[in-house]
């Protein structure tokens, strides 16, 4: 095709003089045995049409990661006031991943958020007669380790007592004993 405008018959138009008898079956020997080479002017109409998109938008590249409007969340939605897509502003709203928003807002790479892109796992049957103002559960993810362990660890340390110091040091070590007793001192 390559062309914007794409020729189509409409069905569902009704013919200015309808035939009084419409055939069941196609003409048997019809006029024309091929197609004409140009076609007719009615009931052909044009529709123009963009051209589609080569790739289409993701919803991870729609919007970037901001704070909501009352800084509570962190989201990917659609909803933020305008003026913060002011050029001289936009960076201190609009984040690329979520790690950045809640680093930013809250000071932590983890923070409350909710991910317009990522389906409900468990969507309701049909619609809450009065729904909440805001989310009633918030998606929290933990921040992946950048270079996981390809191996469990061989020796793992010991559980944790469950006796705690009986007096806590009144001044603490900034750094490990270099060479620990094996009996707790009194």
């Amino acid at each position: 095709f390559n062309t914007t405008t794409c020729m189509y018959e409409d069905i569902c138009t009704p013919t200015l003089v309808p035939s009084s008898s419409p055939s069941s079956v196609p003409t048997e020997n019809p006029t024309t045995p091929t197609p004409s080479k140009t076609p007719t002017s009615s009931p052909v109409l044009p529709v123009v049409s963009p051209a589609p998109s080569p790739k289409p938008t993701i919803c991870e590249e729609r919007t970037k990661w901001h704070p909501n409007k009352d800084f509570s969340i962190c989201t990917n939605d659609m909803d933020f006031p305008p003026m913060w897509e002011n050029p001289n502003v936009i960076d201190n709203y609009f984040h690329d991943s979520l790690e950045e928003c809640c680093e930013a807002v809250f000071g932590s790479p983890i923070c409350p958020s909710v991910d317009d892109c990522a389906p409900t796992v468990n969507p309701t049957l049909s619609p809450t007669v009065s729904p909440s103002a805001s989310p009633v559960s918030v998606i929290t993810t933990p921040v992946p380790s950048p270079e996981p362990t390809k191996t469990p660890t061989k020796t793992p340390t010991k559980q944790p007592t469950n006796q705690p110091t009986q007096s806590p040091s009144m001044s603490p070590s900034y750094e490990p004993t270099k060479s620990p007793s094996k009996s707790p001192s009194s």
